[in-house]
C-alpha cells in the first residue's frame, strides 16, 4: 500500500513539475511577445520623427535594419531587452545628431562671417553681435523646420515649443563665434548677459503656455 502511495506521489510530483514549467514557459513567451510589441511600437514612433535631414544618418549606416534585426532577435530569445533598447536609442541619437550638428554649424558659420565685418567701436560691435545672434537663431530654426516638414508627425513643422528651443539654441550658436569680440568689449558682454536673461525669462513663459 505504501509503495502504491509513494509511486502515486512521485507521479503527481513529476506532473506538477511539468505543469509549473509549462506555465512559466508560456508566461515568459507572452511577456516576450508583449515586450516585442512595445519595442516595435517605439521603433515605429522613432521612424515617424525621421525628417528630410535627420533620416540621412541612419540610412547611411543602416541603423534601421540593425534595429529590425535586434527586435527579431529579442523575440527569438537571442537578445535581451536591454540590448534591444540600446539599438533603438542609438537610432534616436543618430537621428538627433544628423540635424542638430549641421544646423548648429550653419548658424555658427553664418554668424562668424557677419562677425568679420565688425569694427573697433562699441556701437558697431553691438550691432554685429545682435545681427549674428539673430542670424544664428533664424537659420537654425529654419533648418529644423525644414527637417520636421519631412516627418510624419502632424503639426510638428511649426511646433511653437520647438521653434523657441531652436531659436534659443541658434542664438547661442550665433554668439559663440563672437567670443573674442565680447571679451574685448566688457560693456557689450554685460549687455548680452542681461539680454540673455530677458530672453530666457520670455522663453519660459512661452514654453509654459505651449506644454
Amino acid at each position: 500500500m505504501s509503495c502504491g502511495v509513494s509511486a502515486l506521489s512521485k507521479a503527481l510530483s513529476v506532473e506538477n513539475y511539468y505543469a509549473v514549467k509549462n506555465y512559466y514557459v508560456t508566461k515568459n513567451n507572452v511577456l516576450t511577445q508583449i515586450q516585442n510589441v512595445k519595442l516595435r511600437n517605439y521603433f515605429e514612433k522613432l521612424k515617424q520623427s525621421d525628417g528630410f535631414i535627420s533620416s540621412l544618418g541612419n540610412k547611411i549606416i543602416g541603423q534601421g535594419q540593425r534595429c529590425e534585426t535586434a527586435i527579431d532577435n529579442h523575440l527569438a530569445g537571442k537578445l535581451d531587452m536591454k540590448k534591444a533598447i540600446k539599438k533603438l536609442k542609438t537610432y534616436k541619437a543618430i537621428q538627433s545628431a544628423a540635424i542638430e550638428i549641421p544646423s548648429s554649424m550653419a548658424a555658427a558659420s553664418a554668424s562668424a562671417g557677419i562677425c568679420s565685418a565688425a569694427t573697433g567701436d562699441i556701437a558697431s560691435a553691438a550691432g554685429i553681435c545682435s545681427l549674428g545672434a539673430l542670424t544664428g537663431a533664424f537659420l537654425k530654426a529654419a533648418l529644423k523646420c525644414f527637417d520636421r516638414a519631412g516627418n510624419k508627425i502632424k503639426g510638428d513643422t511649426f511646433n511653437k515649443k520647438k521653434l523657441v528651443e531652436d531659436g534659443i539654441s541658434g542664438t547661442i550658436c550665433g554668439v559663440m563665434p563672437q567670443a573674442k569680440l565680447l571679451a574685448e568689449t566688457p560693456e557689450l558682454l554685460a549687455g548680452v548677459m542681461i539680454g540673455g536673461a530677458a530672453i530666457k525669462k520670455a522663453a519660459k513663459k512661452i514654453l509654459g503656455k505651449t506644454k
